[in-house]
């Protein structure tokens, strides 16, 4: 049947152009007439407009005004410096510049330009290498500003000649700038305009332009090395080799002119859209002519290379990427849905929900080919035959194509499946017969159908369950089936079926596909799977995927693995060994939508059939997104309070809610970001999120350091952006309170025990007293008893020579004996004296004792050296009791030979050694003579000794200890006594 074609509404398709993403009042643009749009260091977005400035994060615009600093509320030019400070200039030409969240006025150069330049308007501004600031004006200014920050004053006044145009590179930052003066008033003369042009060689280069009228805007942009474009009014002109040339004239003024990093060059009319030549080679060229009808202020490329363009009425726009394109099909003024694009010979066929069938060529462009045969239809999938062209879906169709011409002749109905389902989601053309038999899937089975006849041959069911996909794999004579629930196959024309066995499987599989042995299956909640026949294994959004819901897959040229989801377009790129890297496509790239449902690949162009019309880009130039967002902390609240350190903060113990916000920076896709964080000092371990704000509540005391990186395409990470806080514990559990506790508690226990042990010490010290006084009792009391034993001798001496009628004798005695008296009283009060004194007073008292004998005995006394005797202490008379016995008891019974008697001291090391030897009878014989008389008194002298030496012991660090030896002669009789008296510790 042929048809005639015939429009049933009105049809407009746009030319092929990139998309535009709008953002205006309502997305938080502070006003939809822009003036200029740029990028900071940090890759914050600015936008100049007449209702302030706006700064753009990616996912809300932050918007500023006078009561913010600004200089005025209307800003007109924005210049980003070599430091990464923003500068602004307002209506009023005021200038300040945005650096620590703050504006700073130039207060020195905004009252200069306040005196001198009320009306004139700021064209262009950058900062030199000395730091100084230079500003060109258009028109109603005819200078060149040069402003220096460290002087804080204007430097440089270039005038500029009227009807003239001085122009320059500056050679910090490449920026073309100058600054037209227009002269008089004269409208009806010619106009010779004098293009003044600082070639930065020292000279001046004049070119004359002979205009009909006095212009009002110029716009400047360098080429490469000193070439330039300059517009004036209507016109572009380049500059080159000291000539210029008009090249090209648009139907309003320009506005704005522009070169990005692809050499593409830029020129923004009034009301009129963009004009684009595709490099410096094409200016003699026509310009390609997008979106018609915009006006457009000015154009900028970002870090990520978008482009974004300010509007005078609609706010900002963004171009996701230039070589993506797009044709907007219409019906009746709506937008059309188009599902399916294929090729056949020269021309693409594009269809969907429209009757007409839409061709699209080099030539001709797109347009309306063929009208269906029903008002109502709705079409899925279309495949390309020798025999024609196949369409399924609401109605299937087949369309022969007839001899030279290119175009579908005749429309031909494929008959509803017998089971009254004529809805048909995807087909398969290898099955078998050459191509003359086409296998359909539908929502109840499969059906095979001649597509000759349009009827149908066959058809099957699989246990009631719809199918999505039909794929005929040659390499193994398989018909797989996509169903419900999982995949199915047959392999005897579809008497029988097998189930695949996969667990991986159990899911809904939207589309089927084969490269290299592998089955690629589409599914719909498990992202891409492949089956190798023998295993399975998929890829998912964890993996970078756009999504786990896939709905078709074709690999390219270049072998690359497409995913359409419902979330956009994943590029899997797999290389050796295994690995790969994927790379995702949705609106914010510059897919006019991301619910995708068919996509085509012809040649290295992949076409993406949209809701309003086609998508498509070369898939072998297309880019790769794989920068790294960058990621900033924005702000920190503690209590909903902004701590002043943007680094680190500290934080008491009753404060301990902080919340932290933070935004990575990709425009293309900031609602994708995953963000990783964790908080050392509470969790090593990451933590995913898609929000842009944490929280924390009730830390205990302690540091912390809050960690964040962005994820873009579940691969590429942000360097890490980090926060640092402490949170004090309170006072009772800081470390000075806990220290100054336990000093405390250490103080008071010491202290309790110090005066527990000055309480004991005292006790002690008491009784020490006291057992002191005890012991110097005694010891006056044993030297009491020593003095009147000694004095009761010596009387019983005088009065002996007395009753001898010897007073001569007696008197002497007496004399000798007072001496001795007078030495004893004055010694006995002190508890020691030196032993040279202790040697006089026993020298006194044998001198007596020899005469109270008559000469029965002689001593010998060695008297030791002054220089120490009289340093070493003793308790006086200690050694008299021993010498005395050694008189009474050794020498006085001596009867065979003469007494004699020794006393000496030595010194040996820290001891003295005072030794008393007798040749007398012994003690053994003396022991013998006092056990034969009836009566003896029993010597106390002895006994007083040694409990003085222990008293002193007790008392003293010196000790003092007796050593007595019985000495014997040749024939072992009794030869003497031995006395050593040894001090100690000296």
């Amino acid at each position: 049947m042929y048809l005639l074609f015939t429009l049933s509404g009105v049809i407009h398709v746009c030319a092929q152009e990139p998309s535009l993403r709008n953002f205006d009042l309502t997305k938080g643009l502070p006003s939809n007439e822009c003036y200029h749009v740029v990028q900071d260091h940090k890759g914050y977005l600015w936008i100049a407009s007449d209702g302030g400035l706006s700064r753009y994060n990616g996912y809300s615009f932050r918007n500023f005004t006078k009561a913010d600093g600004l200089p005025d509320n209307v800003i007109l030019q924005l210049f980003v410096d070599k430091k990464g400070r923003v500068w602004v200039a307002g209506l009023n030409s005021k200038i300040a510049y945005f650096e620590e969240e703050a504006f700073h006025p130039i207060k020195e150069l905004n009252n200069f330009l306040e005196s001198n330049a009320k009306r004139a308007e700021i064209s262009s501004m950058f900062l030199n290498e000395q730091d100084e600031l230079v500003i060109g004006f258009n028109v109603f200014y005819a200078y060149i500003i040069t402003y220096s920050l460290q002087q804080h004053k204007v430097v440089g006044q270039k005038k500029v000649e009227p009807r003239s145009i001085y122009m320059s590179i500056a050679q910090s930052s490449g920026l073309a700038f100058g600054t037209t003066n227009t002269g008089g008033y004269d409208l009806n003369v010619p106009y010779n305009l004098k293009v003044i042009l600082d070639s930065r060689k020292g000279a001046e280069d004049s070119l004359v332009i002979s205009y009909v009228t006095r212009p009002n805007l110029s716009c400047y942009t360098r080429l490469n090395g000193d070439s330039l474009l300059i517009s004036i009014d209507k016109d572009l002109y380049l500059i080159h080799a000291n000539s210029i040339k008009k090249i090209f004239t648009t139907s309003t003024n320009i506005l704005f002119l522009y070169r990005d990093s692809h050499q593409r060059i830029w020129v923004l009319p009034h009301n009129n859209g963009a004009f684009v030549f595709g490099s410096d080679a094409e200016l003699g060229n026509m310009p390609t002519h997008l979106f018609s009808g915009y006006s457009f202020s000015s154009v900028m490329e970002d870090q990520e290379s978008d482009y974004w363009l300010s509007s005078l009425k609609d706010g900002l726009y963004q171009i996701p990427d230039f070589s993506i394109t797009h044709y907007l099909i219409k019906e009746n003024d709506r937008p059309v849905r188009m599902n399916a694009v294929v090729k056949n010979g020269d021309i693409l066929y594009v269809a969907g929900l429209s009757r007409n069938v839409y061709s699209l060529s080099e030539k001709e462009g797109m347009k309306p080919s063929v009208q269906l045969p029903d008002s109502n239809v709705e079409v899925y999938d279309m495949r390309s035959l020798k025999r024609g062209l196949v369409l399924v879906g609401s109605h299937s169709y087949v369309g022969d194509m007839s001899g030279k011409v290119r175009y579908v002749k005749q429309i031909k109905q494929i008959k509803a499946p017998a089971r009254g389902n004529p809805y048909v989601n995807y087909l398969d053309a290898g099955a078998s017969d050459k191509n003359t038999v086409l296998i359909l899937g539908t929502h109840k089975g499969s059906i095979v159908t001649d597509i000759a006849t349009g009827i149908i041959c066959r058809e099957f069911s699989v246990y009631a369950t719809a199918i999505f996909s039909v794929f005929s794999d040659t390499t193994s004579n398989r018909i797989y089936q996509a169903c419900l629930d999982g995949l199915y196959y047959t392999t005897d024309s579809f008497r029988t079926y097998t189930k695949v066995p996969d667990t991986l499987m159990r899911t809904r599989i939207n589309h089927l596909f084969k490269k290299d042995n592998v089955l690629l299956l589409s599914s719909k909640e498990k992202g891409l799977i492949f089956w190798d026949g023998k295993k399975s294994w998929n890829i998912t959004r964890r993996d970078g995927l756009a999504s786990d819901e896939c709905r078709k897959s074709l690999v390219d040229k270049q072998g690359n693995i497409w995913v359409a989801t419902n979330r956009g377009m994943s590029r899997i790129s797999i290389s050796s060994g295994g690995k790969y890297t994927i790379d995702n496509l949705t609106s914010h790239e510059g897919l006019t939508g991301d619910d995708i449902y068919n996509f085509s690949i012809i040649g290295n162009e992949l076409w993406i059939p949209t809701a309003s019309g086609i998508t498509h880009f070369n898939t072998k130039t297309l880019r790769n997104n794989r920068m790294p967002p960058p990621i900033y902390i924005t702000s920190v609240t503690i209590d909903d309070s902004v701590p002043p350190d943007k680094l680190t903060s500290n934080i008491t113990y009753n404060h301990s809610y902080i919340k932290i916000n933070y935004n990575g920076i990709s425009y293309k896709g900031n609602g994708d970001l995953i963000y990783q964080y964790r908080l050392r000092g509470l969790d090593s371990n990451w933590k995913e999120t898609r929000n842009t704000q944490v929280q924390f509540s009730r830390l205990t005391a302690g540091e912390y350091q809050f960690e964040i990186k962005a994820i873009k395409n579940g691969t590429l990470a942000s360097a890490m952006a980090v926060y640092r806080f402490v949170v004090f514990p309170p006072w009772y559990k800081t470390w000075w309170f806990l220290i100054g506790s336990g000093v405390s508690t250490v103080f008071l226990i010491y202290a309790f025990f110090w005066l527990r042990f000055r309480r004991l010490a005292h006790r002690e010290e008491e009784k020490t007293k006291l057992v002191t006084m005890i012991t110097e009792t005694e010891i006056k009391a044993l030297r009491a008893q020593t003095n009147p034993h000694f004095i009761f001798n010596s009387l019983n001496s005088i009065s002996l020579f007395i009753l001898k009628n010897d007073p001569d004798q007696a008197q002497f005695y007496l004399m000798r004996f007072a001496q001795l008296m007078r030495d004893v009283i004055e010694n006995s009060e002190h508890e020691s004296i030196s032993l040279s004194k202790e040697f006089a007073i026993l020298k006194t008292y044998m001198d007596l004792e020899l005469l109270r004998f008559g000469g029965k005995y002689r001593f010998e006394i060695e008297v030791p050296d002054e220089s120490w005797a009289s340093l070493v202490m003793i308790p006086p008379l200690l050694l008299q009791p021993i010498i005395e016995n050694a008189i009474w008891h050794g020498l006085m019974p001596l009867e065979d030979r003469e007494g004699s008697l020794l006393l000496k001291a030595e010194r040996k090391d820290k001891a003295v050694i005072v030794t008393v030897e007798d040749n007398g009878i012994g003690r053994r014989r003396s022991a013998e003579i006092k056990a034969g008389k009836s009566t003896h008194k029993t010597s106390k002298g002895i006994f007083i000794t040694q409990n003085r030496i222990k008293l002193f012991n007790n008392k003293h660090v010196e000790k003092i200890r007796i050593i007595t030896t019985d000495l014997v002669g040749p024939d072992s009789t009794p030869a003497g006594t031995r006395v050593e008296l040894i001090i100690e510790n000296l």
